[in-house]
Parts: structure tokens; C-alpha cells; sequence
């Protein structure tokens, strides 16, 4: 019998590491999808161009340039410059300095296309979703492999022993549903960041137009 208890204590330190794992992935797979629900507007500079301290042109002090490749936050949407006919937005860059630049010249030169962080953001996320996957099929595979060992070693193991074996297999499977749930998350994610972007450069071309 002590043997017995032994073998189940051992057993079931196995499955408690594996679902452990799980744990950590599951907690990860959450944070990664995290960003993908922030709807901040982000541009993507094209052109080189300067960063001012008004939205009118005339006049407006500079406060640096904004490089080819920069993302800025569009922290109040672009409007015209009535004075030179340039569509113009109130942006953030990454250092937290904010000030006005031109999104659309006034000949229809592009300096920002409507971007964001989704794709990197994307990225992690299918990249933490894999690993919880793989950690799903480990614990599942674990309990598995064990089962019959377990079994037989919890016919002489303590009732708790046994009480926390069944906490841990509804653990793996409930932790197989909230995968699903994630997977969904981050499939209507992509869909709905695809509607904003187009929605974002229909507006920016229909302000350019009037």
C-alpha cells in the first residue's frame, strides 16, 4: 500500500508539471492577444516630413522630422489646412513627443499610409497560441501515457490523491476550450483590423477630395 501511495504521488507530480506548463502558456497565449483589441489608429510614415507644433502650416514651429517607416499614433483624426490645402493630423510618435503632420499633400502626395501594430502584434500571437496548442497535446498525452499506471496506483492512494488527479484532467480540458475560444478571438481580430484599414484609407482619401 505504501508503495502504491508512492507510485500515485509520483505519477501524479508528472501530469501536475505538465499542466503546470499549460498554465504558463495559457496565461501567455492571453497577454499576446491582449493588444490585438486596442482600436488606436496607427500611421505609417512613407515620406520623410517634419513634425509641428499646429496643424496650420503658415507659421508653425518645427519639432523634428518623422522618418520613412516610423509608426505614430493619430491621436486626433487629420483634418485640412484650410490655408495650404494640406490633410493634416495630430500624431504621437513612440517617444511620446505629439505634434501635427502632413498625412496628404495638397497634390496628392502621400507622407502616411493608415498601418498599426497588428501585424507583429499578429505574429506573437499565433506564435503563443502554437505553443499552448503543443502544451495541450503534452498534458493530454501525459494523463494518457499514465492513465493506466495512475489507475492502478490510485486504488491504494489516498482520497485526495485521487480528487486531485480528476482536478487536473478537467483542468486540460477546460484549458482546451478556452484554446478554441482564443483561436476564434485572433481569427475575428484579423478579420475586423482588415475593415478598419480600409475604412481608415477611404476616409483619408474622401478628405483629400473635398
Amino acid at each position: 500500500e505504501r508503495e502504491a501511495k508512492a507510485t500515485a504521488t509520483e505519477l501524479l507530480r508528472g501530469v501536475a508539471e505538465l499542466v503546470e506548463k499549460l498554465d504558463a502558456r495559457h496565461e501567455a497565449a492571453k497577454a499576446a492577444l491582449e493588444p490585438l483589441s486596442k482600436s488606436s489608429k496607427c500611421l505609417s510614415c512613407v515620406k520623410t516630413i517634419s513634425m509641428t507644433e499646429t496643424l496650420k502650416v503658415e507659421g508653425a514651429g518645427i519639432l523634428c522630422k518623422i522618418e520613412v517607416g516610423e509608426i505614430v499614433e493619430e491621436i486626433k483624426e487629420a483634418a485640412k489646412d484650410q490655408g495650404s490645402g494640406l490633410l493634416r493630423a495630430q500624431v504621437r510618435r513612440s517617444s511620446g513627443a505629439e505634434g501635427y503632420a502632413t498625412v496628404r499633400g495638397n497634390q496628392g502626395t502621400l507622407y502616411f499610409e493608415p498601418s498599426s501594430a497588428f501585424a507583429s502584434c499578429q505574429k506573437e500571437g499565433e506564435e503563443a497560441l502554437a505553443k499552448l496548442s503543443e502544451a495541450v497535446s503534452q498534458a493530454s498525452a501525459g494523463i494518457k501515457e499514465r492513465r493506466t499506471q495512475i489507475q492502478a496506483a490510485l486504488m491504494g492512494a489516498a482520497p485526495e490523491t485521487r480528487a486531485e488527479f480528476t482536478r487536473l484532467q478537467m483542468k486540460v480540458g477546460k484549458t482546451q476550450q478556452a484554446h478554441a475560444v482564443l483561436r476564434k478571438k485572433l481569427s475575428e481580430a484579423m478579420k475586423n483590423h482588415t475593415k478598419t484599414i480600409e475604412v481608415e484609407k477611404t476616409r483619408l482619401q474622401d478628405l483629400a477630395d473635398k
